[in-house]
C-alpha cells in the first residue's frame, strides 16, 4: 500500500526501533567500541584490536526513512563489517526528520567526515542511509573531496518511489516512504533520482536482495556507474530481502567483497 497520506506516530515508530535494537544479542567483538561527540554530531567508533596502521576508515549511516535510528540501530553490522574488514569504523547518528531535513543530515556527515577523514574513507549506507551516503558523495563543488568510495546496502535511490518493484515481497514500506520523504527531502531534494547519475562517484559497491523493492534502483545505479567510468560492483543475493544487514553470513560475504573492492589490505 502506497498511502502517503496515513498518519504515522513517529514517536512509537522511534519507541519500536529502540526496542528492536535492544533485544538483538550484542555481536561479540575484539576491541574497542566508544560513544562520542564530533563536530556537536554523535558518534559510536568500533576499534578492532587487530587493525592496519594505514587503516581506512568506514562511516556508516543507518537506515530508518530517515525518520528513525540512531547508532543502536545496526550495532551488529558495524561491529562484524569493523572486524571482518580490520578496520575501523565510525557510526554516525545524523539529524532526523520531521525536526530536521536531509540538507541538515549531508551537512551532518560532512562535519564529521571533515574533522575525522585523516586518510582514506568509505561512506557506508544502508537503506535510507544509502540515499545519505550518495547525496553527501555528490553534493556539489564546495565539498571538498574526501568521499574515496561507497559501500551500499539495500539503498533508498529513487527517493521519487517511481522505481519500486511491484511485486517484490520483502522491501520497505511503500507508504512509511513516501510519508517520510515527503518531510525529510522538503522543497530542495524533492523528486531527487540518485541513480541515475553517477559522474561525481566515486569507486561504489552496492548489495542488494532480489526480493527487495529497492532493487531496480540499484541496478539502474550500476548501470550510471558503468556509463561513467565509475568503478562499481554490484552484488545481488538471490531471495533475499530488505533486511540483509541482520544476516551476519551475508555482512561477512559484504566485507569480503568490499576488501578486494577497495583494496584493502588483507586482514
Amino acid at each position: 500500500m502506497n498511502d502517503g497520506a496515513r498518519l504515522y506516530d513517529i514517536g512509537e515508530l522511534r519507541r519500536r526501533a529502540r526496542a528492536r535494537a535492544a533485544q538483538r544479542v550484542g555481536q561479540a567483538f575484539d576491541g574497542q567500541i566508544a560513544d562520542d561527540s564530533v563536530a556537536g554530531v554523535q558518534v559510536r567508533r568500533y576499534l578492532p584490536s587487530t587493525i592496519h596502521a594505514s587503516a581506512t576508515t568506514f562511516f556508516f549511516l543507518h537506515g530508518g526513512y530517515g525518520l528513525f535510528g540512531d547508532v543502536e540501530l545496526q550495532d551488529g553490522y558495524c561491529r562484524l563489517l569493523a572486524m571482518r574488514l580490520a578496520h575501523g569504523v565510525i557510526a554516525i547518528d545524523y539529524p532526523l526528520a520531521p525536526e530536521n531535513t536531509f540538507a541538515h543530515a549531508i551537512a551532518a556527515v560532512q562535519a564529521v567526515m571533515r574533522e575525522e577523514n585523516t586518510g582514506v574513507s568509505v561512506l557506508a549506507g544502508d537503506s535510507a542511509g544509502g540515499a545519505l551516503a550518495v547525496a553527501t558523495a555528490r553534493a556539489g563543488e564546495e565539498w571538498p573531496e574526501c568521499v574515496d568510495g561507497l559501500l551500499l546496502t539495500n539503498p533508498n535511490l529513487d527517493l521519487t518511489l517511481g522505481s519500486l518493484a511491484p511485486n517484490a515481497p520483502a522491501g520497505p514500506d511503500s507508504g512509511l516512504m513516501s510519508h517520510a520523504f515527503a518531510q525529510w527531502l522538503g522543497h530542495e531534494h524533492a523528486g531527487l533520482r540518485l541513480d541515475q547519475d553517477a559522474r561525481r562517484l566515486p569507486r561504489t559497491l552496492v548489495a542488494v536482495g532480489t526480493d527487495d523493492s529497492l532493487a531496480p534502483e540499484a541496478r539502474t545505479l550500476h548501470a550510471a556507474c558503468t556509463r561513467a567510468r565509475v568503478p562499481s560492483r554490484l552484488l545481488e543475493f538471490e531471495a533475499v530481502g530488505h533486511g540483509l544487514v541482520s544476516e551476519s553470513h551475508l555482512v561477512e560475504r559484504i566485507a569480503d567483497e568490499a576488501r578486494v573492492f577497495f583494496r584493502l589490505p588483507a586482514s
